[in-house]
């Protein structure tokens, strides 16, 4: 990220996700670490015979898990994430490096504890047979994951672009199977040859058709003005200006299709009826800043306000020079207090 920045590029906290052939890549991989574990096949059992290669196996495991648990978790920076995350952005590479390894040194801080203090492992439960029922519950978490991948995707893309990644997934999956099947470590080894080719046939098939179809697919993300919520209009920094001319007070919604948290607060504490209603009594102007692809208005925008990811919400009073700044989880009681103390706009305005 800091090298893209220092070429040039405006891009945010979770900006891989405004990419969609990241989703679709990202989407293929935990489809196939969700079929892995729920026993369509087994990756990696061929090195279980080799001490060393157990050894090298297990480390590269728990690097892949790290780096897959900090690419999926990226954009999920509320509540407490965005402004540290905001800060270390605008400081030199060294603070923002400094900060980001605190982060990662907090999501590893559990298993460090265990290995300075083994004997803690004798509180955690035995194995057992549970623990093939718990993976294969995690491969449905996994599959879960895939299901949003796929809707942020559709954000991005519509419905073409959704059509064409579930047709690269079932030809994965078919893959998946046949290496499952025909590759076992209990079959001939010309079997099991034919059937790793063929399934790795399938699969750069599905991947470049993929590759290939889901970004050729745009659908732009329109501004809805639903009749009975928030009639909100699409932001830009002139459109703003001009309100602010005007002498209007202006609500900004940075947001966007990948980001859970701020599909949680639209849907229930700005779709709330008493928020909807006080809107339009205080004449508030809202705006939305989709963030769902890629946009350097915005970007820079954010910049303007000292933040890098999404959501933030941004209150202009009538005359007040500088903005208030929401909570990243809103409720209907927040909004309320926030705007609470804005005059009602009156004719002579």
């Amino acid at each position: 990220l800091l090298l893209l920045r220092a070429g040039g590029e405006r891009l945010g906290w979770g900006f891989q996700l405004q990419s969609p052939e990241f989703l679709f890549a990202l989407s293929v991989f935990l489809f196939l670490f969700g079929l892995s574990m729920l026993g369509v096949f087994e990756f990696g059992t061929s090195l279980t015979s080799a001490d060393a290669g157990a050894r090298k196996s297990g480390v590269g495991s728990s690097l892949l898990s790290g780096a897959t648990a900090t690419v999926v978790a990226t954009p999920c920076t509320a509540p407490f994430m965005g402004s540290a995350l905001g800060f270390a952005l605008a400081q030199p590479a060294w603070v923002s490096m400094a900060v980001f390894t605190s982060l990662g040194l907090g999501m590893a801080f559990p298993y460090l504890l265990l290995s300075i203090f083994p004997r803690w492992l004798a509180y955690m439960p035995k194995p057992g047979a549970w623990m093939d029922a718990l993976k294969q519950g995690m491969g449905f978490l996994l599959l879960g994951t895939v299901v949003w991948l796929l809707w942020t995707l559709g954000a991005q893309g519509g419905p073409n672009a959704i059509s064409v990644a579930l047709l690269a997934l079932l030809v994965t999956g078919v893959a998946a199977w046949i290496y499952g099947r025909w590759g076992a470590l209990e079959r001939k080894r010309r079997t099991r040859a034919a059937a790793s080719a063929i399934a790795g046939a399938l699969l750069i098939v599905a991947l470049v058709f993929g590759f290939g179809a889901v970004g050729t697919f745009t659908r732009a993300v329109s501004t809805t003005n639903a009749a009975d919520g928030i009639r909100w209009e699409p932001f830009s920094p002139e459109r703003l200006a001009e309100l602010r001319q005007a002498g209007e007070p202006v609500f900004i919604d940075f947001t966007a299709q990948w980001c859970l948290s701020c599909q949680v607060n639209e849907q229930t504490a700005l779709a709330d009826a008493d928020v909807v209603e006080a809107f339009e009594r205080k004449g508030i102007v809202a705006l939305k800043a989709d963030w769902t692809k890629r946009d350097e208005t915005i970007a820079r925008a954010l910049e303007g306000y000292g933040r890098n990811s999404v959501p933030l919400y941004v209150l202009y009073d009538v005359h007040a020079e500088k903005p208030d700044f929401l909570p990243e989880i809103l409720t209907a009681g927040v909004v309320l207090d926030a705007i609470e103390g804005i005059a009602p706009k009156t004719a002579s305005d």
